[in-house]
């Protein structure tokens, strides 16, 4: 029953993208790895969407992918590599870089739905394409550009964004940040929020047990609420920054 949902998100995910796309060339790329005794997954992904979800009781990762292209040869440069070192397991994406000719659409990508035991620790770094994590252990993730959304993550997240929305919603740990570009929402933290960088869109944080600072804001508005220890902003003009029910200390200062 399992591996028939896995096949039905992926189908949804190739749906939902080859709307823009109607041209695409597509094959399967699937694996699957033992995850007895393994504390982290790396996952090194390109283009394409990617979505992690965490499964109680699972002892495997299993990865099931479908790559795309706008031309049919380039299928073949689109590869799914995985292995084991210790107790750390690798999802690594290949594809090679190539030159568009000006002429139409260039396109090579690989979308991934990835099923992992909920305890597992991430670390995935992903060049382009729409992200979606549920359900896991801690997160640490590097992201060039497309959307994010992260949903009941049981640890500490990290993320570096270049640009795109970004929704985290139910984090069981600290949350660190260093965003781009594009509108933040975080929502439900057990622990503390650290904005390192927020260069521009609109920045908002609720409920939040631990305390909330924001080193540097951008171009954006900034607005906090319910946090249950200090809140610190710095780098803003006060005309953009809203807050209520924080019940530590407030301290904004003006750059």
């Amino acid at each position: 029953m399992r591996r028939l949902l896995s096949a039905v998100v992926v189908a949804s995910l190739v749906t939902g993208s080859a709307r823009a796309q109607e041209d695409d060339y597509r094959a399967p790329r699937d694996a699957n790895l033992d995850a007895s005794g393994a504390k982290l997954l790396r996952v090194e992904a390109k283009a394409g969407l990617l979505r992690i979800e965490g499964r109680s009781g699972l002892n495997e990762v299993r990865v099931r992918g479908v790559a795309r292209a706008s031309e049919e040869s380039w299928l073949e440069d689109i590869q799914l590599r995985t292995d084991r070192r210790g107790d750390e397991l690798h999802i690594i994406v290949d594809i090679p870089s190539w030159s568009s000719t000006g002429i139409g659409r260039s396109y090579k990508g690989l979308d991934l739905v990835i099923e992992v035991p909920s305890n597992l620790a991430l670390d995935v770094t992903d060049a382009s394409g729409s992200i979606e994590m549920r359900g896991v252990g801690a997160v640490r993730l590097e992201d060039g550009s497309g959307e994010i959304e992260l949903r009941d993550i049981g640890g500490p997240v990290d993320i570096d964004d270049g640009s795109g929305e970004l929704t985290l919603v139910s984090i069981r740990g600290d949350v660190r940040l260093e965003d781009g570009s594009g509108e933040v929402h975080i929502e439900d933290v057990q622990g503390n929020v650290t904005i390192v960088d927020d260069g521009s869109g609109s920045l908002t944080i609720t409920k939040v047990t631990g305390e909330v600072r924001v080193n540097e804001a951008g171009s954006g508005s900034v607005r906090v609420s319910d946090v249950g220890g200090d809140l610190t902003v710095q780098d803003t003009r006060r005309s953009r920054v809203r807050y209520d029910n924080v019940r530590g200390t407030v301290r904004i200062h003006d750059r």
